[in-house]
């Protein structure tokens, strides 16, 4: 039986050695997809090939395709607050919670110049359709106009009884305003000829979060579309200065922006745009993480993607839609009458839910503490601005009294 035994042995331990003697493989890592943001302002390039991102407090500048960090532009230890692309994409603008903005060669990732633009952190950058002016607004509830090139100051706005929490130009250089929207959900329209506020337009009820003119509909450009955290977009005469259209989004606005007809026919369908010629369609963005497409005039949405919030990959309905929508058509509706914004509010709390419809656990609680979060910010923000001006106002009369005696 040993004898019998030998052979099967002899080639076992054969087989065994030829399978320890392969080479062992390894791997070379061909690329990494490493943390590029970590909250705060993103801005896509004009060519839509890069993308500025907050990540604590440096700026990263990110590869759309690949994912590949190009720079990494060194922060201040303070967090980012805003940013903003030049025209031809050769720029970057950051502002930081020091008050510091810096201005960034994009090809290069190297500091071109440092400048304070406010005394209280700058919360949005914008630049105008020429590429040679940039916006800053601050919590210090003003909005500055800066020369790119030379980089000075050329005008002040100040008027706002709240923190100016965005802005936008006319994309007409010929037009040369300046529209601002506060944290109080005022907008305000600016000449920058006259350096004069021209118009005001009260109809949002919290934080205004985007502005843009719809240049490609018809129309177009005498039409402003706001965005708040109020759960509704509202379409402005800028003519008259009167709002002239309400679309309930029914979630809070965190970014909107307007579609021209060849965008909307790609992502609605080339029928659907077809059939309403002059219509102004945007696409928002907000705390549910979808982004819709709508049509001014109607009350819902035209289309959506999938939920990007918590990891969902389903699209549809979600959970309290029903009652939702209910709540703010109402609120709509009523607030589309003249002045009686506040009357919009108090219907919309009253609203009864349809029968049936089940309200998600968490969801009160979340926007309570968000906006808990928020207006906490809010009166940070405002008290140091207070004390701010408060110290400058002792100072200018210092040296009133020292030049008086």
């Amino acid at each position: 039986g040993s004898e019998r035994l030998g052979p099967r042995r002899e080639g076992s331990e054969r087989s065994m050695a030829h399978v320890q003697a392969q080479p062992r493989k390894t791997y070379a890592a061909a690329s990494s997809l490493e943390v590029f943001h970590t909250g705060g302002p993103v801005r896509l390039s004009p060519d839509g090939t890069l993308v500025a991102t907050a990540c604590v407090e440096a700026v990263n500048i990110v590869e759309v395709a690949t994912g590949k960090v190009v720079h990494a532009l060194e922060g201040d230890t303070e967090p980012i607050t805003a940013l903003a692309w030049s025209r031809d994409g050769s720029l970057v603008f950051s502002a930081s919670r020091s008050m510091r903005c810096t201005v960034w060669d994009a090809r290069t990732g190297r500091s071109v110049r440092t400048f304070k633009a406010h005394a209280t952190p700058v919360l949005f950058m914008g630049v105008d359709p020429t590429g040679t002016l940039l916006v800053t607004t601050s919590a210090d509830r003003t909005a500055r106009v800066w020369d790119v090139a030379k980089g000075f100051c050329t005008h002040v706005f100040r008027g706002h009884a709240a923190m100016v929490t965005v802005a936008a130009f006319h994309p007409d250089p010929r037009r040369l305003e300046l529209y601002t929207g506060a944290h109080d959900g005022e907008i305000r329209v600016w000449s920058l000829r006259d350096r004069a506020c021209v118009g005001s337009m009260k109809a949002h009820t919290s934080s205004v979060t985007a502005l843009a003119v719809p240049m490609a509909a018809a129309g177009g450009k005498d039409v402003l579309l706001s965005s708040a955290r109020d759960r509704v977009v509202h379409q402005w005469d800028l003519k008259t200065h009167k709002r002239t259209a309400t679309v309930p989004t029914h979630e809070a606005c965190e970014g909107m922006t307007p579609l021209d007809p060849a965008t909307a026919s790609r992502v609605i369908g080339a029928e659907e745009a077809e059939s309403k010629p002059d219509a102004v369609y945007f696409a928002t963005a907000g705390d549910k993480g979808v982004v819709r497409v709508w049509r001014v005039g109607s009350g819902k949405p035209i289309t959506e993607s999938v939920s990007l919030r918590h990891g969902t990959s389903g699209g549809g309905a979600h959970a309290g839609q029903v009652q939702d929508e209910a709540a703010d058509d109402a609120a709509a509706a009523v607030a589309a009458l003249d002045g009686t914004e506040i009357l919009g509010i108090e219907f919309r709390v009253a609203v009864t839910p349809p029968e049936g419809a089940e309200r998600p656990e968490g969801d009160a609680s979340e926007v309570s503490e968000r906006r808990g979060e928020e207006d906490a910010e809010t009166s940070a923000l405002e008290t140091r601005a207070g004390a701010q001006e408060g110290a400058a106002a002792k100072k200018r009369a210092r040296i009133a009294a020292s030049a008086g005696s």
